[in-house]
C-alpha cells in the first residue's frame, strides 16, 4: 500500500510498504502509518523540492542486500548517485531535495530513503508512534482504529517502528556510517579515532568542529543534546536535534525551522511569572549545545535604566563553560523611587526573556531634603528680588511640594524673606555693611501633607564701591589716564582710554565687572593703577586692544619660527598649529615657550607684529611681496614688522636691488643659524627645500639646483632668490596673504 501527503513545510512524500508477505501477522497499514508520521515529524524541520518517496521493504528472501554505487543493488536506505552540482555521489534523496529531479526512477525503485524488513528486526516492537496524525507523543500508548488489520502487537524489543523509520530515513538525506567512506559528503580531519568536521551551522551549535567517532557506524557523543541519529537509543525520548540539522544544512538543505532555540534564557525564583522586587537578586540561565568553554555572548538589558541596576550597566558579555552553559546575576537598586510597573528585557542575540519589575508607586515617600540654587546674594539688590530657588529630594519623582518659612530653631531673620511658589524673595534691598548674613527656617510639603523642615544661613556679597572720577557719556568718548589712580567709567557708547606707555608697561587684574590697570613703570611719569568700567578699548603707544582681550595670554610651545600665520581677510589672524587654525586677531600677548626669555621672539603681539607685517604686503608681485617672500626664504619664518619696513626701502628706493638683499641676508647671523655655517652645497639645496617650500626635495629639481651650484652657474644668494621666487612658493604666499 502507499500514502502520500504534504508536510507542514510543503513538501510532498509518498510512503510505500512493499513485497509483506500475506502469512506475517504484521499490519501493513501500522507499518505505513507509522512511516508517514515520521516523514511528516521530518517535514516539520526540513523542506525539499520534488517527492520524496519512502520505502518500507520486507526482505522475503532474509538476505540484507548492499549498495552498490550505480544504485543498481537496492536497499532501503535509498540510491547513491552522482550528483552534477557537486561533482561528487550523493543520496538520491538529496539530489531531490536540491533540484527536483528523480534520479531514482531510472532503475524503476522510486524510493528516495526508508527501510527494510529483515530477521534482524524481528523483536521491534511493532506499535504506533502516538496516534495517527501526531508527529511527537511520548508514550508507547496507541488506537488501532485506523488500522485495518488487527495483529497480536508484540512488546519486545527496545524500539518502536516509528523511531526505526525517523532513524533510517536520515540515513538516506546523507547520514551515512563514517567507517563507510565512499558514502560521506564532509572531508575529515582524522586526529587519533575521531574524525572532526567543520560547518558554520555545526560550529553554531557547538561552537566547535563536530568530533565523528571513526569506531562506530553513528556518531555519539554521550548525551541526547548532542547526538546524532539518537532516535533509535533504548530509553531515549525520540527526537531530532539542532546538531541533525546543523550536519544537514551544512551538507546543502534547506532548514524550515530549528528543532529549539541557539541561546535559551530562564531565569530563577519564578520571576518571570510573579516578577522581581527593588533590592532583589536576578539570576539568568543562559544554556546552549556548546561542547567547548570560552564562547561569548554579548547581552544587553533594557526597558529600564543603568541607575536600577546595582551594576549601573545594562550591557555586558557573559562567557559559557564546557557544558555550553552559564549564569549571570544581577540585583536592582532599592533606591525607593516612584517608577511605576517596569518590564526588564535580557536579551543575547535574538533572544530575549521579561521580568515585571514590581510597582513600586504605591507607598508615599517623606521629602528627604531641601536645597537652595544658592545661598549668598549680591548686596544693594532691589527688594522683592529673587535671592534662590528651591527645589525638594523625594523618592517618589512625580510628586509635588510646597514651601514656607516655619518658626524653630534657625528662624531669626524669617520676616526679611517671601516665598513665592519656588521662588525665595527679600523684602528690603540688603547691605553689607548693615547686615552680612541671615538666618531662616525653611519647610518642604508634599501632595500627601509629608514635611521636612531645614535651617540655612544665607550671606550677603561685599560689592566693590565703584565711584568714577572720570566719566564719560552715553556716546562714544575717548579717555585719558592721568598720573593719579583713576577709576574711569565709560558709561554708554564704546569708549577708549588712552594710556602714556607700550602695553608691556601694564599690569591687569579683572574684577567682576571692572578691569584695573597698573603702570608698572618706576621712573618718571606714571600713569598710576586705575579701575575701568564700561569701557570696551585701551590705546597704548604701541597698539589698541579690546578690553576683553588686554588680560589673555595665548601659548604655544616651540618657537616662534615652528609656526605659520595667515591674514584670512576681514581683519581676521590666525596661527597654525598641530591641531589646527587658531584665531589669533586682536590678542596684544602670544608667547612661544621654546623661545628664550630673551629672544625678541618669546612674546609677540598679534596687533603689533603679525598684523603690522601682513599690513605692509599690498599684492603679488609687488616691491614689497618681493622682499616678504624674501626675507621668509632666508629665515623661515613671518617677517617682523620693523625688518620688513627696513629692506622694503631699501629695495623700493632702488639702493639695493634684489641680489643685494639677499647677499645682506646670506651673511646675517640668523641665516647661519637658519641654514648652517661652512655647509656643503648639497646641504644648502636640501635645506631650502625644507625652509622655503617646508617638503623634502624631489631629486630633478635637487640635481638641478645643485648642478647649477657646482658649475658656477649661479650663487648661493640667486638660488635663494630663485627658490623665494618660484611659483612653489608665490603659491604659499597667497595662501598666507591672500593676494594672489
Amino acid at each position: 500500500m502507499t500514502l502520500s501527503g504534504v508536510t507542514a513545510s510543503g513538501s510532498k512524500y509518498t510512503v510505500s510498504v512493499i513485497n509483506r508477505p500475506a502469512n506475517l501477522n504484521v499490519s501493513e497499514s501500522l507499518l505505513a502509518l507509522n512511516g508517514e508520521a515520521a516523514i511528516k515529524y521530518i517535514g516539520e524541520y526540513l523542506k525539499w523540492q520534488g517527492t520524496l518517496d519512502i520505502g518500507i521493504e520486507f526482505d522475503i528472501n532474509n538476505t540484507v542486500k548492499n549498495w552498490e554505487e550505480t544504485g543498481n543493488a537496492y536497499a532501503c536506505h535509498g540510491g547513491h548517485v552522482f550528483d552534477s552540482k557537486s561533482g561528487e555521489y550523493r543520496t538520491a534523496a538529496y539530489v531531490e531535495a536540491t533540484t527536483g529531479i528523480d534520479t531514482t526512477a531510472s532503475n524503476g525503485r522510486e524510493i528516495d530513503a526508508g527501510t527494510w524488513i529483515s530477521s534482524w528486526v524481528t523483536d521491534v516492537l511493532w506499535k504506533g508512534y502516538g496516534d495517527e496524525t501526531a508527529y511527537i507523543v511520548d508514550d508507547y500508548s496507541y488506537s488501532l482504529d485506523a488500522v485495518e488489520e488487527n495483529p497480536t502487537i508484540s512488546n519486545s524489543g527496545e524500539m518502536n517502528f516509528f523511531a526505526v523509520m525517523v532513524h533510517e530515513i536520515f540515513h538516506g538525506l546523507g547520514f551515512w556510517a563514517i567507517n563507510n567512506p565512499t558514502f560521506s559528503p564532509f572531508d575529515f580531519d582524522i586526529i587519533g579515532d575521531n574524525g572532526y568536521v567543520t560547518g558554520t551551522n555545526i560550529n553554531k551549535v557547538l561552537g566547535t568542529s563536530m568530533p565523528w567517532n571513526l569506531t562506530q557506524a553513528h556518531h555519539a557523543l554521550g548525551d541526547s543534546k548532542h547526538n546524532l541519529m539518537y532516535e533509535r537509543k533504548s530509553g531515549a525520548k525520540y527526537q531530532i536535534t539542532n546538531l541533525d540539522l546543523a550536519v544537514l544544512a551544512d551538507y546543502g538543505w534547506e532548514i524550515y525551522k530549528w528543532a529549539e532555540k541557539f541561546v535559551r534564557l530562564s531565569a530563577n525564583n519564578n520571576v518571570v511569572s510573579t516578577g522581581a522586587d527593588e533590592g532583589e537578586s536576578i539570576t539568568i540561565n543562559i544554556d546552549t549545545d556548546h561542547i567547548v568553554g570560552g564562547a561569548t555572548y554579548n547581552y544587553s538589558i533594557s526597558g529600564i535604566s543603568d541607575s536600577d541596576l546595582s551594576s549601573g550597566s545594562t550591557n555586558g558579555s557573559v562567557t559559557v563553560d564546557s557544558d555550553g552553559d552559564t549564569t549571570i546575576t544581577f540585583g536592582l537598586k532599592s533606591d525607593a523611587l516612584t517608577e511605576g510597573i517596569e518590564n526588564l528585557i535580557f536579551s543575547i542575540d535574538e533572544e530575549s526573556i521579561t521580568i515585571p519589575i514590581n510597582d513600586t508607586s504605591l507607598t508615599n515617600q517623606t521629602p528627604s531634603n531641601i536645597s537652595l540654587s544658592s545661598s549668598s546674594f549680591n548686596e544693594h539688590i532691589a527688594a522683592a528680588s529673587t535671592v534662590a530657588t528651591l527645589s525638594t529630594t523625594d523618592a517618589d519623582s512625580s510628586d509635588t511640594h510646597t514651601y514656607s518659612l516655619v518658626t524653630g530653631s534657625g528662624d531669626t531673620d524669617n520676616d526679611s524673606f517671601t516665598i513665592d511658589g519656588s521662588s525665595l524673595k527679600i523684602k528690603a534691598s540688603p547691605d553689607y555693611e548693615t547686615k552680612s548674613s541671615y538666618n531662616i527656617r525653611l519647610q518642604t510639603t508634599d501632595s500627601s501633607g509629608e514635611t521636612y523642615a531645614k535651617t540655612f544661613t544665607l550671606s550677603v556679597n561685599d560689592i566693590d564701591e565703584f565711584t568714577a572720577t572720570i566719566s564719560g557719556t552715553s556716546s562714544t568718548d575717548s579717555l585719558q589716564s592721568t598720573s593719579g589712580n583713576d577709576s574711569i567709567d565709560g558709561l554708554g557708547g564704546t569708549d577708549t582710554v588712552t594710556y602714556t606707555a607700550s602695553f608691556s608697561n601694564y599690569s591687569f587684574t579683572r574684577g567682576t565687572d571692572t578691569l584695573q590697570i597698573a603702570d608698572q613703570r618706576t621712573t618718571g611719569t606714571t600713569d598710576g593703577t586705575d579701575t575701568l568700567k564700561n569701557i570696551e578699548y585701551i590705546q597704548f603707544t604701541d597698539q589698541t586692544v579690546e578690553e576683553s582681550k588686554v588680560d589673555v595670554v595665548k601659548t604655544y610651545s616651540g618657537n616662534f619660527s615652528d609656526y605659520k600665520f595667515y591674514n584670512k581677510g576681514n581683519g581676521k589672524y590666525e596661527i597654525k598649529t598641530d591641531s589646527g587654525y587658531d584665531d589669533i586677531t586682536g590678542y596684544p600677548l602670544l608667547t612661544f615657550t621654546g623661545e628664550a626669555t630673551t629672544s625678541s621672539f618669546r612674546d609677540v603681539s598679534a596687533i603689533v607684529d603679525i598684523k603690522g607685517t601682513f599690513d605692509q604686503v599690498t599684492g603679488l608681485d609687488t616691491d614689497d611681496a618681493k622682499m616678504f617672500r624674501l626675507y621668509n626664504a632666508s629665515f623661515k619664518r613671518l617677517p617682523d614688522p620693523d625688518g620688513l619696513k627696513y629692506w622694503i626701502g631699501k629695495y623700493s628706493s632702488g639702493e639695493n636691488d634684489s641680489r643685494a638683499v639677499a647677499s645682506s641676508f646670506l651673511v646675517s647671523a640668523e641665516f647661519k643659524e637658519r641654514y648652517g655655517e661652512n655647509v656643503s652645497n648639497a646641504k644648502y639645496v636640501e635645506t631650502l627645500y625644507t625652509n622655503v617650500l617646508g617638503r623634502d626635495y624631489d631629486q630633478d629639481g635637487y640635481n638641478y639646483w645643485l648642478g647649477n651650484l657646482n658649475a658656477g652657474t649661479e650663487t648661493r644668494y640667486e638660488l635663494l632668490l630663485g627658490f623665494a621666487e618660484a611659483a612653489e612658493n608665490k603659491a604659499l604666499f597667497t595662501e598666507m596673504t591672500g593676494f594672489g
